[in-house]
């Protein structure tokens, strides 16, 4: 990043400078593939300087001159070091650093999977990408954060000699993952620094989800979902989602026969399968009796191993529909809600004597 004079001179053959060659333009071209080059100008007087102007550091760099009818010329090489450190420079799998080009690496953050751990690189680096321990700040402790709201890491390291490495698990599949870092010592800071968005997809299906009505999926959260079950009128049907997950709670592309049953009313369906398409299916289904604490399970049943682990959603209320009908119970007869083929209730009336008052609920 610094600039330096570079000389030209027209000579003869015993290297002796020659005006002869005034008014040929010279164009110089570096080993530097990621300066400006300086172009093209005319010798006066036998010679012509140029400003250069390198941003490849690390390595040695040499000029060549070139004009009509001249023999090219070269440089002797010269050795080019990073200027001070000023930014931050974060390194995915799938990215090479590439030292004076204009971001600084190539190639594109390679797809990670949910819960796989990574590797991440964090360099100290000059204005033109170089690593750099120039400067007062290539030693510094810095952050690593991400939109992955659920990620848990060691989020903050020293710089040593300008490089950090970071392990990385993110939880939440998505199309647009994405890292930043930013110095977080006392000011003067170097520049925060931030990855291109990249994939994170599922790992492997291992459990299923129940998703009630009031509720919400939120891949990567520790119970992967949000909201709490609506409350639920007995005798009303209503939809409910079932999906296949991976550790994480995170939608996998599965196809498996689900089962769903509950143990908490004897009165409602038995059971109902279907098959999951891309991870997911629903079911509509009718609670009929009404208590405070119903109970859903969901079971993998297509036999192929291994199978995803049971889903037991609890905490479902439903409440009694409103009144539509009266009810007699006579001494000897229980009421028991939820049983439409008995009417409602169990037992047989009791033989009563002629004469005597006994007690008949409605």
């Amino acid at each position: 990043g610094i600039t330096f004079t570079l000389t030209v001179n027209g000579v003869d053959p015993n290297w002796n400078i020659s005006a002869s060659a005034d008014g040929k333009v010279v164009n110089i071209v570096t080993t530097d593939p990621n300066d400006t080059e300086p172009g093209g100008n005319t010798l006066s007087n036998g010679t012509r300087t140029f400003d250069i102007k390198n941003k490849t550091a690390g390595t040695v760099h040499k000029a060549t001159a070139t004009a009509s009818g001249l023999s090219d010329g070269y440089s002797a090489y010269w050795t080019v070091v990073a200027s001070a450190a000023v930014q931050l420079q974060i390194l995915c799998p799938g990215e090479t650093a590439d030292a004076g080009s204009s971001n600084g690496k190539s190639g594109s953050p390679s797809t990670q999977y949910s819960n796989g751990p990574f590797c991440v690189t964090v360099n100290s680096c000059d204005p033109y990408w170089n690593k750099s321990t120039a400067g007062g700040l290539y030693d510094t402790a810095v952050r690593l954060t991400t939109n992955d709201q659920y990620a848990s890491f060691v989020s903050s390291n020293n710089l040593q000699s300008g490089t950090t490495y970071f392990w990385v698990t993110l939880k939440k599949s998505t199309p647009t993952a994405h890292l930043s870092s930013d110095d977080i010592t006392t000011a003067p800071n170097m520049l925060s620094t931030s990855t291109a968005y990249f994939v994170v997809n599922s790992s492997n299906a291992v459990q299923l989800l129940i998703i009630m009505p009031g509720e919400t999926g939120q891949p990567g959260d520790a119970t992967g979902k949000s909201g709490a079950p609506a409350t639920l009128t007995a005798g009303t049907e209503f939809k409910l989602t079932v999906k296949g997950c991976d550790v994480n709670w995170n939608t996998v592309d599965i196809s498996a026969k689900v089962k769903l049953e509950t143990p908490s009313d004897d009165y409602d369906t038995a059971y109902k399968e279907d098959w999951l398409t891309a991870g997911t299916t629903t079911f509509l289904w009718t609670f009929k009796t009404a208590k405070s604490n119903h109970q859903l399970k969901a079971l993998d049943t297509d036999g192929n191993l291994p199978l995803l682990s049971t889903y037991t959603q609890t905490g479902i209320n439903v409440v009694a529909a409103p009144a539509a009908k009266l009810q007699i119970l006579l001494p000897g007869e229980t009421a028991v809600a939820g049983d439409t083929a008995n009417n409602g209730r169990t037992g047989s009336p009791s033989p009563q004597t002629a004469g005597n008052q006994f007690t008949v609920t409605a």
